[in-house]
């Protein structure tokens, strides 16, 4: 499995207006906020997907028709800090003709 590609971007929108937006995260941001992940310390989530991601196993490379998709899981560590860890899987995609990959969705596992 190729590895995911070392410079990895998350926009903040992708945080606040979605992994931990408690409608359009469609259960995802109850699940971040049970292991003490909240809107205005977006950055702690942030850095706990970075982390994951440096961390996590690829299972799988999708080729789509944007570029290709990552999907990576692997334990996040958590403002909370309960164990074990929660496992999850993360999906970056590295869009055709820009360098790196960027946070799609994350979700438990």
């Amino acid at each position: 499995m190729p590895p995911l590609p070392a410079d990895r971007r998350i926009d903040r929108s992708k945080i606040d207006d979605y992994l931990l937006h408690p409608v359009k995260g469609r259960g995802k941001a109850a699940f971040f906020q049970a292991y003490g992940f909240a809107p205005e310390r977006w950055h702690e989530l942030r850095d706990a997907l970075l982390a994951q991601a440096a961390a996590g196993a690829v299972l799988e490379v999708v080729v789509s028709p944007y570029g290709n998709r990552y999907i990576v899981r692997g334990t996040l560590g958590t403002p909370s800090r309960r164990e074990p860890q929660p496992m999850v899987c993360t999906v970056w995609q590295a869009d055709t003709g820009v360098e790196g990959v960027r946070l799609i969705t994350a979700y438990p596992d």
